[in-house]
């Protein structure tokens, strides 16, 4: 019966978003223990520099090819550009109030710290703090950061940045990449590996990336072309703009959000898309091949510009549903709203 479709997806959509949220609190916590861990670097015995206000470091430290690289800065801007020495530089100007950086390498990993007042915390915004690090291009790289926006590129090892109140730009990453940012957006280009994009109040903005991508985002939107082979996407309150060439499989989740997709593919696969206060555009070749199933639930038109098959009015409760294939029906379409029209268009 309807009722029970209606409740069996929304309670989907509550533990989806009750999923997100956890995910936004895990995001938080665990830059919260990354600025926990700053405030401990006085107890912990490492060989420091003492700086004199705004003092300008030129430093240079012999690296593993595929070591790891851990950088933790907590104000400013800071830009890491990969190269092909095996050598860890770092060039720059640290923040006035900063009381001095560690800089240390061991036989398979660099680490770089800036130490900060804690009475300083609450000023961070008004840094003049900016660095630029040079790693190997191999390396396995870890960064976190506060009040940091950074820009990351050219690392073919793994890639994991977190940062709080800053932007994340990244371009040529390889590998296992993960960018988390509260209060800030992601910009991403040619990425290629296991992907997760993950934001809380910014947008996220990626092109031409491939493999295996993740994007979450609350209170943002979301814009992506990609040729992934396997796409998820969970957003709380952003509208989507995506065009997709040649991915199999597609999963599309939002809450108060529009999306509009523009899909291209020629062999067998799934796109799955579902929304709660949102409406869905979905434009398509003339020559698809695929299998639609498409409801909505209380309130909300389904529009068929694909096909001459229309939509019947749900038995039970309001709303409409939609089954209809194409051309051998290799790709199989389920899409499903809660007070939200979807439409089926002919690409130009």
């Amino acid at each position: 019966m309807y009722i029970n479709d209606s409740s069996i997806l929304l309670r989907k959509v509550i533990n989806l978003n009750i999923f997100k949220f956890n995910r936004v609190g895990i995001i938080v916590m665990n830059l919260t223990k990354s600025l926990l861990k700053f405030s401990l670097l006085s107890v912990i015995v490492f060989s420091s520099a003492t700086l004199r206000a705004g003092e300008k470091i030129d430093e240079t430290l012999t690296a593993k090819a595929d070591g790891r690289v851990s950088i933790d800065v907590m104000t400013g801007v800071v830009t890491i550009k990969s190269w092909d020495k095996n050598e860890v530089r770092v060039v720059g100007e640290l923040d006035d109030q900063a009381d001095g950086y560690q800089f240390e390498s061991n036989s398979n990993r660099v680490i770089f710290k800036v130490e900060m007042p804690e009475q300083r915390w609450g000023n961070w915004k008004d840094s003049s703090a900016a660095l630029t690090f040079y790693v190997p291009k191999q390396s396995d790289l870890r960064f976190e950061g506060v009040n940091v926006s950074i820009d990351v590129e050219g690392i073919v090892g793994s890639s994991r940045i977190n940062t709080v109140n800053g932007n994340i730009s990244a371009s040529d990453l390889k590998k296992r990449i993960n960018l988390e940012t509260v209060n800030g957006r992601i910009k991403s280009r040619d990425l290629d590996g296991a992907i997760t994009l993950s934001t809380v109040n910014g947008k996220v903005d990626d092109k031409n990336s491939q493999g295996e991508m993740e994007v979450s985002t609350v209170n943002g939107d979301i814009n992506i072309e990609t040729t992934a082979q396997d796409l998820s996407i969970d957003n709380v309150n952003g509208d989507m703009n995506l065009m997709l060439r040649g991915v199999p499989d597609a999963e599309i989740n939002t809450v108060n959000g529009d999306v509009k997709l523009d899909y291209s593919y020629d062999k067998k696969g799934k796109v799955y898309i579902s929304t709660v206060g949102g409406e869905v555009d979905l434009y398509v070749p003339a020559s698809i091949s695929g299998r639609f199933q498409i409801e909505t639930h209380t309130g909300g038109d389904i529009v068929n510009k694909l096909t001459s098959k229309q939509s019947k009015k749900n038995r039970y409760g309001p709303g409409e549903s939609l089954e209809f294939e194409t051309a051998g029906a290799l790709i199989k379409f389920d899409m499903n709203t809660v007070n939200g029209d979807i439409s089926i268009l002919k690409k130009d």
